[in-house]
């Protein structure tokens, strides 16, 4: 087990010291390794709900909220920019699809709240799941 981590990190050292990741970029496309990374983090998941205890699983699940909010603000921000490259110039203003104001999202509230819970969501997450542990324990 510690040869593995040993392994994990040199590889890891050497991808991002070498260049390596720019030209694994440049080889894969994209959606190919998105798919790659949907996977590994599914079985990440389904192992860390393995080893957890059945009375802890409502904090587990609480704790993807965030990811789920940043992830889906991710993909209305590139639904909205596809939508405004596609307009030609001048006939209308698009807004900032990358804009970090949360007015960008217009009169929407379910997307601001979106936004919102977006921001900041590892450490959103590591403290509800911990506070929510924290009540079920008590």
């Amino acid at each position: 087990h510690v040869g593995y981590l040993w392994m994990t990190s040199l590889a890891f050292v050497l991808v991002c010291f070498t260049g390596l990741a720019s030209v694994c970029l440049a080889i894969f496309p994209i959606e190919g390794l998105n798919v790659i990374l949907l996977f590994i983090g599914l079985a990440v998941c389904a192992d860390a709900l393995r080893i957890t205890e059945p009375r802890h699983w409502p904090a587990y699940i609480l704790a993807l909220m965030p990811g789920m909010c940043n992830w889906a603000i991710e993909q209305s921000q590139a639904l909205v920019a596809l939508q405004c490259a596609s307009i030609p110039d001048g006939q209308t203003q698009c807004p900032d699809p990358r804009g970090t104001d949360p007015r960008t999202w217009g009169s929407s509230p379910d997307l601001v709240g979106l936004w919102i819970l977006g921001q900041g969501y590892l450490v959103t997450a590591i403290l509800w799941s911990a506070l929510l542990i924290f009540i079920t324990d008590r």
